[in-house]
């Protein structure tokens, strides 16, 4: 059965299937089409730079088949030469086997990876970590989050102090409404506000305290809000 979020959901996006084992890459393209009704969904193994060469400005979910790679390996089907990886393609891995080691929390910090889908995660999972990606979300796990967000606070990988990054109390408001998992367009109508100023006051914010992209913005604010928090309530 269809989830009705992925029958209301609109052809803006193009979800791109990239696997060298086709008759899989069928199997799932079919899948999502009866889920995603109206989805553009195309499937090639293709590598990740020629995609964004062809479709530099079109917005992507680009998920990419790790069956029985490793992390060197996965590292090279996220490269992309001396491209860059435009905020409209958003990744994600599947057919990932059991990361007990957390080896994924590098690349995914590093390429901005949106979503990691398992080999063992049902259909159902896989749609509906599809639909969050698609609404701006991130799908990861707990354990990668935090290793993620362990890795920023490294001194070869830190993030802005608080002290040189003074957000507003509005661009606190929203930032932490990005980590609860809203879109903008949620945040928006909760406060009252329109979308266009959202996204200013991102920009703003990601300009305030250095950092590139949503993820990031996400591994500061649980380190940096809860530390302005902590020292308030001193």
């Amino acid at each position: 059965m269809k989830s009705s979020s992925a029958m209301e959901r609109t052809p803006k996006h193009r979800i791109c299937i990239v696997s060298g084992d086709n008759l899989h890459a069928r199997l799932l393209q079919t899948c999502l089409m009866s889920a995603f009704a109206g989805t553009n969904i195309v499937c090639t193994d293709a590598d990740l730079g020629s995609i964004i060469s062809r479709t530099p400005n079109y917005p992507y979910v680009v998920i990419l088949d790790c069956r029985n790679c490793d992390y060197s390996e996965i590292a090279q089907k996220l490269g992309t030469g001396d491209k860059t990886i435009p905020h409209s393609i958003k990744i994600a891995l599947y057919n990932i086997s059991d990361d007990r080691g957390l080896g994924l929390a590098p690349l995914v910090q590093r390429f901005n990876v949106r979503g990691v889908f398992y080999r063992k995660d049902s259909q159902e999972t896989f749609i509906r970590g599809l639909e969050a990606i698609l609404s701006g979300q991130l799908w990861l796990t707990r354990k990668i989050l935090s290793r993620c967000a362990l890795q920023a606070q490294s001194p070869s990988n830190s993030l802005p102090d608080w002290t040189n990054a003074p957000l507003s109390e509005r661009e606190t408001e929203i930032l932490r409404h990005v980590v609860s998992g809203k879109r903008n367009q949620e945040i928006a109508d909760l406060m009252g506000i329109q979308l266009n100023t959202v996204k200013t006051h991102l920009y703003n914010i990601y300009k305030k305290t250095n950092i590139s992209n949503r993820l990031q913005g996400v591994l500061w604010a649980k380190i940096h809000l809860n530390r302005r928090m902590q020292e308030s309530a001193q």
